[in-house]
């Protein structure tokens, strides 16, 4: 994948970003694949020690 892809990718992604943001869903991830997206939320994150 080269820089032009990954910026279009980016492009495309800006509206989902935007709108996870302004509804306050910072536990919210988006797979998108060909056949659909799938809402994730995820119960909780632990970090390891390394990140504390």
């Amino acid at each position: 994948m080269n820089e032009e892809e990954i910026k279009k990718i980016e492009k495309a992604c800006e509206k989902a970003v935007e709108y996870l943001k302004d509804n306050k869903m910072p536990y919210v991830s988006l797979i998108i694949k060909e056949d659909g997206i799938k809402v994730v939320q995820d119960q909780a994150f632990i970090p390891t020690k390394e990140r504390r």
